[in-house]
């Protein structure tokens, strides 16, 4: 092991990208997967087998919001009373796909693995660490992305200088 090293957990991953909801599917060349919290499944940090929800797409969004294997994709709205927001799954579907508008992408960066930051995250909503960024101004809850991703959590960096283990 070379060290220990508190990180915000911005610096792990690019710039997240909110999803898009789009509209009514028509069978167009718009027509494309939209990937929902629904499709979570909790227990493997993964999207579920099986058919994902159809969605017309616009051009714009489907070019810079197309998710690729390895996409961590974290609730930003929705939850509730007993399932707060802030889940988390990874894609590891080859299906051209977005993510919908309750969701936001975050791709990790080069020198973090994403599996290991899926456990990362579902570990910090577990530990209910993401509570202290949700807001609450209707019945739906909304997580500051922004403020969560200030969070610091700490990584320790192997000979091969990845960062793949925690402290």
């Amino acid at each position: 092991m070379i060290g220990t090293k508190l990180l915000r957990l911005k610096y792990t991953c690019e710039h997240p990208k909110a999803g898009t909801w789009g509209g009514e599917p028509s069978g167009s060349d718009d027509t494309v997967a939209c990937v929902r919290v629904a499709d979570f499944d909790r227990h493997r940090f993964r999207i579920k087998t099986g058919d994902l929800t159809m969605r017309d797409i616009p051009l714009r969004d489907r070019t810079s919001g197309m998710l690729k294997r390895g996409d961590l994709l974290i609730e930003k709205s929705g939850g509730g009373e007993h399932q707060p927001v802030g889940a988390v799954a990874q894609y590891d579907r080859d299906d051209p796909a977005v993510s919908s508008n309750f969701l936001a992408r975050i791709r990790a960066r080069p020198g973090f693995h994403a599996r290991f930051l899926t456990y990362v995250h579902a570990s910090l909503y577990e530990s209910r660490l993401t509570a202290k960024s949700t807001k609450q101004t209707t019945g739906i809850q909304n997580l500051d992305l922004y403020a969560y991703l200030n969070e610091r959590f700490g990584f320790r960096r192997t000979k091969n200088k990845r960062i793949s283990r925690l402290t």
